[in-house]
């Protein structure tokens, strides 16, 4: 026996070493040794009991190995891996009793020495351990301090084993409790509204345990009776009503006629939201509703009434025609008719089912609704009716027309037509001539602008006329024609510059007051203004801008119309001396060329060989004549200028110079 037992240690400390941990090879190594050795070691098979098979999470087992004929101490003690870890001896323990945390089936191996030598069980003992999972469950309230409580069945899958609970146990918390066959609706009436525990128990009916939820609840004697919060009616066949609801709550929406006092349901809804809930009504209107809730215990809860009310609106000459059907119930705190969401009758007395319009535009599309608000809050809406204003009376011409240049644009704007009358269209007649016109564009505001050529040459005048969203046509305005500026260069007087001739502007009917000239940069900046009556101006040549503008603008009674803007631009130029003489006497000593509109250059000059002998980029500078070696050689030289002009074009000028003695 001690030559098996020191052969099976060999055999496990080899395979340990070698990292073949498993259990059949180990048992199967010393099953064939004692095959050889003999077959009388066999004489009693290692065996072990647990203290439970199944039970819930956590579920405590305790092993117990004394029908395996174990040896006590001081041989080695009993060794147990319980399935919940990773397999074989080297992880099993020497604790018979053992905690399982989580749900699941363990296969129990029990490893020791039994009738004096080593030994494990070939088959292990199993035990299931079952989740608890929280029972799901929700609570209702029912009016006379009832509840219903509704449980719901779950699965909880371990593997590939599915759990459910067998039975429910309700316990009310009020010291009765109710053992229930499965999922359901239960229910529970309390003597008053003292906040209660509702404890539900999940059990497995052969093991009797499972988990467990508890929910807090104060029993109500009433719930809330539903609040109507409006009543929209859509046409003759159809509404919308509204009410404040409650999440989970099943509503019935019952109907009667305003002559019928029996009621019939119409519609259902569950709500899914604490609080203003809609349900669409298909039936023939009007019509009179209410709201019935019935809580979880069969009670019923019944709102106000409410009726519908029908609009009808008629458009007649110059004039829109309403009318409404009768409010039929409920206490009326007032009546209100609005035009485009605006009040124009109050009728809170209800002594009139009609009204005429007169306040109406031409064209324009008016809608019109009736509120009625009842002393609880809760609103009548009668449907709403849009209707399009109609008339047969001719436009008046638009007025105050003026003609403008901006940006290059002749612009033309004039004020809007008032009252009746609102232009769909507007039509703008163009003339090149000021005497012969016709259609340019149409448009649907009051400016129009277009770009148009050479306004300093052709004289554009324009007219507007416009037809309303009814389709009358209007009368044509007057002629509005922009100012027309032309600008000559004078070189042979006394009077060099620039001489500005324009049109005068004559299309207002109170005149013009005045003429503005300004004269502007390159940045459009104004850089000097002269105002005068008659229709010329001359201004002198600039020498310190190269590019220069001018407009003219006619000053009227809180008005003004603006001139084509002329541009001129001057020739960017250079003053070179032909000849100097550098011999230092101070008198034409250096070769210094002077610009006009130059913003930068660069002067290469040359000797008779091409070779450059001066270089600079420094306008303010100039050349004292000595070349690369300081000496000073008379003779004939090039020059060639690159220079870049204020507006940034790039310009070549060349020329030559004498050095003199």
């Amino acid at each position: 026996m001690q030559l098996i037992e020191k052969v099976y240690r060999v055999i496990l400390d080899f395979t340990t070493r070698k990292g073949f941990v498993k259990n059949h090879l180990y048992i199967i190594s010393l099953t064939v040794f004692l095959s050889v050795a003999g077959s009388n070691i066999y004489a009693q098979q290692p065996c072990f009991t647990i203290s439970a098979t199944k039970g819930c999470v956590p579920l405590t087992i305790t092993a117990d190995p004394s029908c395996g004929n174990y040896e006590p101490p001081p041989n080695p003690p009993d060794r147990y891996n319980y399935g919940d870890t990773i397999s074989g001896e080297r992880y099993a323990i020497r604790n018979r009793t053992h905690t399982y945390s989580k749900p699941g089936i363990y296969g129990i191996y029990l490893y020791g020495q039994f009738n004096g030598s080593l030994d494990s069980t070939k088959t292990p003992i199993f035990v299931e351990v079952y989740p608890t999972p929280k029972p799901l469950f929700s609570i209702q309230q029912c009016s006379g301090f009832g509840i219903a409580v509704q449980i719901r069945d779950s699965s909880y899958v371990v593997g590939s084993k599915a759990y459910i609970y067998d039975s429910y146990v309700i316990e009310w918390g009020d010291g009765n409790i109710q053992t229930v066959s499965g999922a359901g609706t239960y229910r529970h009436t309390y003597t008053g509204n003292t906040l209660r525990t509702v404890k539900v128990s999940g059990r497995y009916t052969d093991i009797n345990c499972g988990g467990n939820e508890s929910k807090i609840v104060i029993p109500e004697s009433s719930l809330a009776v539903p609040e109507l919060v409006s009543l929209t009616t859509n046409n003759s066949n159809s509404a919308l009503l509204q009410f404040r609801g409650e999440a989970g709550v099943t509503y019935q929406i019952e109907k009667r006629n305003e002559n019928n006092g029996t009621y019939t349901q119409v519609a259902s809804q569950t709500s899914s939201v604490t609080g203003v809930v809609g349900q669409v009504l298909n039936d023939p209107q009007p019509a009179v509703y209410r709201v019935v809730r019935t809580d979880a215990c069969g009670n019923n809860l019944i709102s106000e009434e409410i009726s519908s009310i029908l609009l009808n609106a008629i458009a007649s000459n110059n004039q829109n025609q309403i009318s409404w059907t009768t409010y039929s119930t409920g206490a009326v705190a007032t009546s209100t008719l609005l035009r485009d969401e605006q009040i124009v009758q109050d009728n809170s007395a209800q002594t009139t089912r009609n009204y005429t319009d007169l306040a109406i535009i031409c064209g324009d599309t008016n809608c019109y609704q009736l509120i009625v608000t009842l002393t609880s809050g809760a609103k009548a809406l009668s449907n709403s009716q849009c209707i399009k204003a109609i008339s047969n009376s001719v436009p008046a011409a638009v007025q105050n027309i003026t003609g403008t240049i901006v940006d290059n644009k002749v612009r033309v704007t004039w004020d809007s037509p008032t009252g009746l009358y609102v232009p769909a269209e507007y039509i703008i007649y163009r003339s090149e001539d000021g005497i012969n016109f016709s259609p340019a564009a149409r448009i649907s505001t009051n400016s129009y602008e277009e770009v148009v050529r050479r306004m300093d040459i052709v004289k554009y005048c324009y007219r507007v006329g416009y037809m309303d969203k009814c389709g009358n046509m209007s009368d044509i305005s007057v002629s509005a024609c922009p100012i027309q500026l032309k600008v000559t260069e004078v070189t042979n007087s006394a009077n060099e510059g620039y001489a500005l001739t324009w049109s005068a502007y004559s299309e207002w009917p109170e005149g013009v007051q005045a003429y503005e000239v300004e004269k502007l940069n390159a940045s459009n900046v104004v850089i000097e203004q002269q105002t005068v009556s008659g229709n010329d101006l001359t201004f002198p040549h600039d020498t310190i801008n190269q590019l220069i503008r001018f407009r003219v603008r006619a000053i009227g009674e809180g008005r003004t119309s603006e001139s084509n803007i002329v541009e001129v631009l001057q020739t960017a130029q250079i003053f070179a001396p032909t000849a100097f003489t550098p011999n230092f006497d101070g008198v034409n000593d250096i070769f210094k060329i002077h610009s006009l509109f130059v913003q930068s250059w660069k002067i290469l000059i040359y000797n008779r060989w091409g070779e450059v002998v001066y270089a600079s980029d420094d306008k303010n500078s100039g050349w004292d004549g000595k070349n690369k070696r300081s000496a000073i050689v008379m003779g004939t030289y090039s020059y060639s200028i690159q220079l870049v002009d204020q507006i940034g074009r790039s310009v070549t000028k060349q020329g030559a110079v004498l050095i003199v003695n």
